[in-house]
């Protein structure tokens, strides 16, 4: 998206030097910033930035004047357009802080920050460089956020609070930020009744952390707390079962708040809950498989409930299979059953422009809404998915007579041809059908037995055709579609930490009896849902870029049809090892 920041120079006011603050006045005269809106897209070029104060004491006040806030690097000095504002201050002990504002600001190195001398009874002035510089960088995180804890100085006939220490961490407006200060123990309270205690003293420094509550489809939500860091005191976090957790029933006479689970947290990242002692982060527990045995397991794991998938769909005419999540190659797996007349394959989008195809980049969650099953579709030529933008599909891509791409190089309808993709179309109770080609149309209504509706999805690598699997070996996340000659089509898409290959995962889509499957998008973009409820959010940097969800051109699945949508069946649990897959196969991770 493209936007245009006018650049407002003004005269800095002089700064109160606190006693007690390191003195950094500002060297330049401040560049004023806009305001960020939390709904606003990506601006190039730019980053968020959010700024906090917390008071270093156990007292609170209210009323405490703040006037200009400043923050340089070594080459700039920037501050928001805003009056004199009027807070409360408080400690961290409920993981919040007073949020001063958030702005937009160039990309840059931010060291210090400068709060002007203004009138009052009761204010926040002086100046302070940070614990650590705050590196903005839309290409690593979408904001930036800094935490200031101020300190009390009584000063004549009036209260200042000034800045005595910070901390710095990463920023997104759809992602929960909690403070710390490790002199207040914290108690935290989450979405979906989630509770997060932190002792006090449990870092020796401050911390702003991200943090995603999110249901996956297990008995509890899951957890996921960045940065990844090693807590030396205790840390323990409570949730409660979910009521719409597939298979669950509550005990007699109680609801699903009855039987709580707490968890001790030794190390933040993924928490998972009510699945042993072994698997309290995503970096604790023992190997239960071995890194010798590839996808060994999961093959066989697919061969012995070959049985209890066809019986499962039955009921809804999809299955949820959950035994390869934990093994080789870490991905989750969803069968539909093409034939069954109560449901559809096709593709979801956000056409903004039929002539050119352009597609408005969406959620995988949000072009799941009414599904069983959805996945990520091709990649797309446009703006990145950082926030809501704009993308043309690269490949063949069509539902019905909607043309969204049509193998061009720079995506969309026009421009010059691409590489030779293999495509499958999908109609209903018909088997797909699978072609090659540089220059479409591949299939014209009418034509070849092809009916409306029928979606078209194309790929520049094929997992297996005509039943030869693919040598592709580069590791990464993925997502992947297929079908069988029965008519069953089969979803595939890496766990939030699982990397695997086109070769590998031919492997499991040979075990379900298929000739035919597409790679899709990978890496951030690799997302799927299962009614609704995506099941691989992100983690790590790329949950400091997107947040849970990249924004994606389109999306693969199947909905039902003949009504209301009932739950889809689970096949096999999850098998008890670490989640992690560098614990399980290290190769995977060099």
């Amino acid at each position: 998206m493209t936007m245009k920041i006018a650049a407002i120079f003004s005269w800095a006011v002089v700064c109160f030097l606190a006693s007690g603050a390191s003195q950094a006045a500002p060297k330049y005269y401040p560049r004023t910033v806009p305001q960020a809106d939390a709904k606003q897209s990506h601006v190039e070029g730019y980053s968020r930035l959010k700024i906090s104060v917390s008071l270093n004491d156990a007292k609170v006040d209210s009323d405490v004047i703040v006037g200009n806030v400043s923050v340089c690097s070594d080459t700039a000095c920037y501050r928001p357009e805003m009056p004199n504002k009027r807070i409360g201050l408080y400690n961290t002990g409920n993981g919040k802080a007073e949020l001063i504002y958030e702005v937009l600001v160039p990309v840059d190195e931010i060291k210090s920050i400068h709060f002007d001398e203004v009138a009052g009874a009761k204010v926040v002035v002086g100046d302070m460089n940070l614990s650590s510089a705050l590196k903005l960088d839309s290409k690593t995180a979408l904001g930036g956020e800094i935490l200031v804890l101020l300190k009390k100085k009584q000063g004549g006939s009036r209260t200042i609070y000034y800045p005595e220490s910070s901390a710095i961490g990463s920023y997104h407006p759809a992602v929960t930020s909690v403070y710390y200060n490790p002199a207040f123990a914290a108690t935290v309270k989450l979405k979906m009744g989630v509770e997060w205690n932190i002792a006090g003293r449990a870092l020796a420094a401050p911390q702003v952390f991200l943090v995603n509550v999110h249901d996956v489809g297990d008995l509890y939500p899951m957890v996921y707390i960045y940065p990844e860091i090693v807590l030396m005191g205790r840390s323990s976090i409570r949730a409660n079962l979910l009521r719409n957790a597939p298979g669950f029933s509550a005990p007699d006479g109680q609801n699903s708040t009855a039987e709580p689970a707490r968890q001790s947290v030794k190390k933040t990242g993924e928490i998972r809950f009510g699945e042993g002692e072994g698997e309290k982060t995503s970096q604790e527990g023992s190997a239960a498989t071995s890194a010798s045995a590839g996808v060994a397991d999961c093959v066989a794991s697919i061969n012995q409930y070959l049985p209890a998938i066809a019986a499962s769909m039955a009921t809804t005419g999809a299955v949820y299979f959950r035994k390869c999540e934990t093994v080789p190659p870490y991905v989750h797996i969803a069968i539909g059953n093409n034939a069954d007349g109560r449901v559809m394959t096709g593709i979801a989008y956000d056409l903004m422009n039929s002539t050119s195809g352009l597609l408005a980049l969406q959620p995988i969650e949000t072009l799941a809404a009414g599904t069983q099953i959805a996945i990520n579709g091709f990649t797309w030529v446009g703006d990145r998915g950082i926030s809501p933008g704009t993308g043309l599909a690269k490949g063949f891509v069509q539902r019905d007579s909607q043309v969204l791409g049509t193998n061009r190089e720079g995506g969309g309808l026009s421009g010059a041809p691409g590489l030779n993709q293999l495509a499958v179309l999908t109609q209903p109770k018909s088997l797909p059908k699978w072609k090659e080609s540089v220059n479409g149309p591949l299939w014209t209504n009418g034509v070849d037995g092809v009916q409306t509706p029928y979606s078209v999805v194309s790929s520049s690598t094929s997992v297996i055709k005509n039943g030869v699997c693919s040598n592709e070996s580069q590791l990464a996340r993925w997502s992947a579609f297929g079908a069988t000659p029965d008519n069953r089509v089969i979803f595939v898409s890496s766990t939030s930490r699982g990397v695997t290959s086109a070769a590998e995962l031919c492997e499991v889509f040979r075990a379900l009896g298929a000739n035919h499957a597409i790679r899709l998008d990978g890496s951030s973009a690799a997302g799927m849902t299962i009614d609704g409820k995506r099941l691989n959010p992100l983690m790590d940097i790329d949950f400091s870029i997107y947040g849970e969800s990249r924004y994606v051109a389109y999306g693969l699945g199947m909905a039902f049809i003949a009504g209301a949508a009932p739950v889809t069946p689970i096949v096999g649990d999850r098998v008890a090892t670490p989640r992690n897959p560098c614990k399980v196969d290290p190769t995977k991770c060099q």
